[in-house]
């Protein structure tokens, strides 16, 4: 993952939610945070995570994403 990517999205969280992404994410951990099952790396990007033992999705990111992608300034 880009760095530049993993920057913008740790800006947008409270350091609460900065905090609980560390440990629980697993691109950090490599483990669901569900079922804690391994989850490799290459399924484990910040907004594209999936663990195929479970089914959990990182859907909270990705639809962070989209509702800052949706909000448009007015001119």
């Amino acid at each position: 993952m880009d760095s530049s990517i993993l920057n913008q999205i740790m800006a947008r969280l409270s350091h609460a939610d900065q905090i609980r992404l560390l440990v629980s994410h697993p691109f950090f951990t490599g483990r669901c945070p569900q079922c804690h099952s391994r989850v490799p790396l290459s399924q484990a990007n910040l907004g594209q995570a999936q663990c195929t033992h479970c089914g959990w999705q990182d859907l909270d990111l990705q639809q962070e994403e989209l509702r800052e992608d949706s909000i448009t300034p007015s001119c």
